[in-house]
């Protein structure tokens, strides 16, 4: 990942910053990230140089960013890992729309018969997926993680928590609520909406089980399109989920994690 160094004076720390397109910060200029904030907070407190690694991928799903952190530790140490998920990072797939509703992939299909024929027939995953929908809203649930992804997903946590633990560093995950959820609405992307904010209780959970220091930053946009980086603001206007913080978005995020950062330090 690229490296910047914030302020002068006295021995840099070293913060890395992972994560997806959210904590890459798309869509705004490199001085205005959150990584830069929380860097420029870090030279503040401390007097001191900040050396920041940019690890974050777009698009990256939990597994990647743990691997981009673990393949940097290879010939670097890291004071502390800031991992920063996005409402959707449990996934590591595609969600599809089928007449109107999302549809669960196939890999979450129970049985090698079942898989087999959700994998291979268009109309057998469609049955497949409102049968198990159906049974899912009979137990007042609209989400469902496969057993597997939430085993890897906390195996994964703990083991990286376990080697940065070991290089002398701290691990720190925020789980970040989208900019645009307050302006979800319509009944498919409300449902998705409800089913991300499902998925960050998900993840604080497995990360309380896999003994890593976590924060859920949740409730801070309200309904200003001020915080939406300004190319998704008319998806927001539609009721879509916009995903991307503005600039100003990225600022009021940095304070938010700023003390939960400062706490790991």
């Amino acid at each position: 990942g690229s490296v910047r160094l914030f302020g002068s004076g006295g021995t840099s720390r070293k913060l890395w910053i992972a994560g997806d397109s959210l904590a890459y910060g798309l869509g705004v200029e490199a001085n205005e990230t959150l990584g830069a904030h929380l860097s420029q907070s870090i030279t503040r407190q401390t007097g001191g140089g900040v050396e920041t690694r940019q690890l974050a991928v777009p698009g990256a799903g939990y597994c990647t960013v743990v691997q981009r952190v673990a393949g940097a530790m290879v010939k670097n140490r890291p004071d502390v890992v800031l991992l920063v998920l996005s409402a959707d990072d449990l996934e590591e797939r595609l969600m599809l729309s089928v007449q109107g509703q999302l549809v669960a992939p196939p890999d979450l299909a129970s049985g090698r018969v079942t898989r087999y024929l959700v994998q291979r027939s268009w109309f057998a995953n469609l049955l497949w997926f409102r049968l198990t929908a159906w049974r899912e809203s009979s137990q007042q649930s609209k989400r469902f993680v496969g057993q597997e992804t939430q085993d890897d997903f906390r195996s994964a946590m703990a083991e990286l928590n376990r080697r940065v633990s070991a290089s002398g560093g701290r691990l720190a995950v925020s789980i970040v609520e989208p900019p645009g959820m307050p302006h979800c609405s319509g009944s498919l992307m409300q449902e998705r909406c409800e089913w991300l904010k499902a998925d960050m209780v998900t993840m604080s959970r497995l990360l309380d089980q896999a003994g890593v220091t976590h924060q859920m930053v949740q409730g801070i946009w309200g309904r200003s399109m001020e915080f939406i980086v300004p190319r998704e603001r008319g998806m927001a206007q539609r009721g879509m989920l916009a995903m991307h913080p503005s600039a100003a978005g990225h600022a009021k995020l940095a304070e938010e994690i700023w003390p939960f950062l400062a706490s790991s330090m």
